[in-house]
């Protein structure tokens, strides 16, 4: 059974749940709002689905509720962000903020983050360069998910990668993996126990599968 949930709803939802985890609310409405944006625009794998996730590791304390960012510009366009464990959607923020300060004053801003966590959907980072008329990039780096052409053992990340240029209009943004397919996408196939195309995975002993589970594994 399924049901349609208001996005303002949904974003208070993510909201309490994480600030009763100690999370600050402001950083506590940023998650909701990279959260919900991926929702918005199709992206559930990178969605309110990674919520549990978040708050699992929060409670284990794998991830700092209220972290101490530390700034280090060692140039006028480099700049690289300590996160202090923070939540990867706040750190992300964070980091293209700076970055696009550093553009407006040099023309150019990078910012390399450390200590960070899973950031979720990355259109929601460059989308805050464009808005404010500058293109922006991000990369991530993930762990080994993907095994190297005639191998069976994961070895390559999905490394994705986004882009945003504004427009007269709504900005152009491109957010994609550099894999067949984004692992969430499978994450979200195993939970509701669909099928995946063929030619998205392998399982564990190298044969093509369509099986979400024996992808996972």
């Amino acid at each position: 059974m399924s049901a349609t949930v208001a996005a303002a709803d949904l974003a208070d939802f993510v909201g309490a749940v994480l600030t009763g985890l100690d999370v600050p609310e402001a950083d506590a409405a940023t998650v909701a709002r990279c959260l919900v944006a991926a929702e918005l625009e199709g992206h559930a794998s990178h969605g309110v689905i990674r919520l549990p996730f978040y708050a699992d590791r929060l409670r284990l304390g794998l991830i700092t509720p209220r972290p101490r960012f530390t700034v280090t510009r060692t140039r006028a366009a480099a700049i690289t962000l300590d996160a202090g464990n923070a939540l990867g959607p706040v750190a992300a923020t964070r980091a293209m903020d700076v970055a696009a300060e550093a553009a407006l004053e040099a023309g150019l801003g990078m910012c390399a983050v450390r200590a960070s966590n899973h950031i979720g959907a990355l259109g929601a980072y460059v989308r805050q360069a464009a808005d404010a008329g500058l293109i922006g990039l991000a990369l991530t780096n993930t762990p080994p998910a993907l095994a190297p052409p005639g191998g069976r053992a994961p070895y390559l990340g999905t490394n994705p990668v986004a882009a945003a240029v504004p427009t007269s209009h709504h900005p152009l943004v491109i957010d994609l993996a550099t894999s067949q397919t984004a692992r969430g996408r499978i994450l979200s196939a195993a939970r509701t126990g669909d099928l995946i195309p063929p030619g998205w995975a392998l399982d564990a002993d190298g044969a093509p599968t369509t099986d979400p589970g024996a992808a996972l594994e």
